[in-house]
């Protein structure tokens, strides 16, 4: 083997001891603080995802709201073009 080979496969292991030894270190990091989740943290979040799903229910109910108004809307406009006006009339001034 030619010395420059030798050289490669040196620097070569090298590398992949530091990149196994760094994602050694990063999974105990890891394993470390998600051991450290208590019951408050839980119950935070318990509380904070309730919230979120509170919070799109009445978004839903209020999308509900907004499509039956347009669908009133488009019926009306639609009864207004049949009858040939084309446009809604002015209200009184």
């Amino acid at each position: 083997m030619e010395s420059y080979q030798i050289q490669n496969l040196v620097e070569m292991l090298i590398i992949s001891v530091s990149s196994i030894s760094a994602l050694w270190i990063v999974t105990r990091a890891w394993i470390g603080r998600r051991g450290r989740i208590g019951g408050a943290d839980v119950t935070r979040l318990t509380e904070s995802v309730e919230r979120l799903r509170e919070s799109v229910e009445g978004m839903r109910m209020e999308l509900g709201d907004v499509g039956e108004r347009l669908e009133f809307t488009e019926r009306v406009l639609a009864q207004l073009a049949d009858r040939g006006s084309g446009r809604p009339p002015l209200p009184p001034s």
